[in-house]
């Protein structure tokens, strides 16, 4: 009876000691989970949750017949504009929209714009081509951003 009581304390001390070192394990993780973030900065954090995304924008057409292109990388821009482009794209339900948007009823014009716009984005590429009369509710915010980009673009200032 002696034998048993030693042998089942040595395994009640063993197991209360491997409790212990359970418990600090668990307590530095948590602590280091916590902390990293603090010592490292935000930018890991920003990096890894920023997607990056590819444009493409034409606009041609109009009174002059002019054509306004300009390519972004969202890697290029402020990260608040980052955020709003890609927030436009998504309101617009870009990669839902077909390639070529058309209403039901002609609304071609000698003066309108025609757009062409090509998003990659999550190793998907897409391609919609519209006009002014022509766009979507939903795109047209994508559209004004786009059109102000291709404007800075040109401007001796750059974008």
């Amino acid at each position: 009876m002696i034998r048993c009581l030693s042998r089942s304390s040595r395994n009640w001390r063993s197991l209360a000691y491997a409790t212990v070192l359970l418990g600090l394990f668990v307590i530095s993780c948590q602590r280091t989970r916590t902390e990293t973030p603090d010592i490292q900065g935000d930018v890991d954090t920003q990096t890894a949750t920023r997607d990056t995304m590819k444009i493409q924008f034409e606009r041609s057409g109009g009174f002059a017949g002019t054509t306004v292109s300009v390519d972004i990388d969202s890697d290029s821009l402020s990260e608040s504009d980052s955020r709003l482009v890609m927030s436009l794209v998504e309101q617009a339900r870009f990669f839902s929209l077909p390639v070529r948007v058309a209403r039901a009823e002609q609304s071609r014009g000698a003066d309108q714009f025609v757009y062409r716009i090509t998003i990659e984005k999550d190793g998907r590429r897409h391609t919609v081509e519209t006009t002014d009369g022509d766009a979507p509710p939903t795109l047209i915010p994508l559209l004004d951003w786009l059109n102000g980009a291709a404007r800075r673009a040109r401007s001796p200032g750059g974008p």
